[in-house]
């Protein structure tokens, strides 16, 4: 076997092996993308609704207002 045989030998060997240890590193990296695409969606539509408290304090201003008017024609 010549050197350069012996290289390309020694080079395929290192290629599969390099393979072999990204593989695992690979699949980790493309489910923490999802995880982070999962939540980023999950982020979004919480941002679009509208929470509780606002819906809420729109009611006591409504009742509020109300009452004012109520208060104002007596």
């Amino acid at each position: 076997m010549t050197d350069n045989e012996l290289l390309l030998a020694i080079s395929d060997m290192l290629d599969t092996k390099l393979k072999s240890e990204l593989k695992p590193i690979k699949e980790d990296i493309r489910t923490l993308k999802e995880d982070v695409q999962i939540g980023f969606s999950l982020s979004i539509s919480f941002i679009a609704s509208p929470p509780v408290p606002i819906i809420s304090f729109r009611l006591l201003n409504f009742n509020n207002h109300a009452t004012n008017l109520q208060n104002n024609t007596t």
